[in-house]
């Protein structure tokens, strides 16, 4: 059993994964089950903080009683309490599970084709601007145009779905 107070509970279901690896969907998902409450904030990221432990991993009772702020207790309970920070597949992290929340823990780890999660985590990186929300008028930040592929003369479809980059002067 997770250790609760009478406001909030502490979390025993862990969504560990990698950037693009379809973590934001599962806490979607499991946040629309009827027997999980999910963290207020998709990935609270308290474990990964060293200011928040002492040497021996055990956290400090105040910054504790703040993260299980993520987890208030309503009415009803929940079978789980779920967190899907990303930070979780770090190191130090599974002791400090163990230490301050406890070994009855479920962890479901989202992972994906190293290929395919690079090229998506490059796309979300591409900062793309239309001025005034016009596709002819793009501005760019932190990207670099390939040289070969013609840019885009029209969004006609209106579906908006093609990244297509190139500056004023036509490069």
């Amino acid at each position: 059993m997770n250790k609760v107070n009478r406001e909030f509970v502490l979390p025993n279901l862990f969504i560990p994964g990698f950037p693009k690896s379809g973590t934001t969907a599962l806490y979607d998902i499991l946040c629309n089950h009827p027997d999980i409450q999910m963290s207020k904030n998709k990935e609270p990221a308290f474990l990964d903080k060293d200011l928040f432990f002492k040497a021996d991993n055990l956290a400090i009772e105040s910054d504790l009683r703040e993260y299980c702020q993520q987890f208030p207790l309503f009415k009803k309970k929940f079978k789980y309490y779920g967190d899907a920070s990303q930070c979780i597949v770090f190191p130090k992290i599974p002791e400090r599970i163990l230490k301050n929340i406890g070994a009855d823990v479920k962890v479901i780890i989202c992972i994906r084709d190293p290929v395919k999660r690079f090229y998506s985590h490059y796309w979300h990186g591409v900062n793309l601007g239309l001025e005034n929300g016009d596709i002819n008028f793009p501005y760019v930040i932190g990207t670099l145009w390939n040289g070969v592929d013609k840019p885009i003369k029209t969004n006609e479809d209106g579906k908006n779905n093609i990244k297509a980059i190139h500056s004023r002067s036509g490069h």
